[in-house]
């Protein structure tokens, strides 16, 4: 069973394998995203023009400045 905390309210919660597809999506092209952005706001804003009702801001801004300072190029 799949419990889907931060799912749209009108998602259907048994489409499993489409919430799954769509999170697996949404790593990889943050994982290629941010080996190709310069800083935090430029990951941030690439991801939230992708995928603009995927993740709140506070955790993708959270995300995306750990993966910069991973790579020494937070700000």
């Amino acid at each position: 069973m799949v419990v889907a905390g931060h799912r749209r309210p009108d998602g259907d919660d048994h489409a499993v394998a489409a919430m799954i597809g769509r999170t697996r999506s949404f790593i990889h092209d943050f994982a290629a995203a941010s080996e190709v952005t310069k800083d935090t706001g430029e990951l941030f804003g690439m991801m939230k023009a992708k995928y603009p009702h995927h993740a709140n801001d506070w955790s993708l801004l959270v995300s995306a400045n750990a993966a910069m300072q991973r790579d020494g190029s937070a700000s």
